[in-house]
């Protein structure tokens, strides 16, 4: 970390630089990654970013949609696997996560405001 600040424009542009250095998605064809989506989804995404998802009272149609991965895992019959969060660890546990990973598994994905 710098001893100082820098403005706001300097830190995108440094930062959008150093991105620019890795491979394009939509060139990756030696993994199954998504590497395109609607738009639409993109403007969901952006309009979400900014919403507390573990205030379940002040967000509750929110929480409905943290739902999603058990009934794709139930109309797909593929196994869920979850990392469970613990008292007082409010984070993933990596170790575990990649652990749960073998040879037929389709995504990783992370639920914000689950215990």
């Amino acid at each position: 970390m710098p001893a100082r600040s820098i403005p706001r424009d300097a830190a995108y542009q440094i930062i959008n630089d150093e991105l620019m250095l890795d491979g394009a998605p939509r060139l990756n064809l030696a993994s199954f990654v998504t590497t395109w989506m609607e738009p639409e989804c993109g403007k969901l995404i952006m309009a979400s970013l900014n919403k507390n998802y573990v205030d379940m009272n002040e967000y509750p149609v929110t929480t409905e949609l943290q739902v999603c991965w058990e009934k794709f895992a139930s109309y797909f019959e593929v196994e869920l696997k979850e990392v469970k969060l613990s008292e007082g660890y409010y984070v993933m546990d990596h170790v575990k996560a990649v652990e749960m990973v073998d040879e037929n598994t389709i995504c990783v994905a992370a639920i914000q405001g689950q215990l």
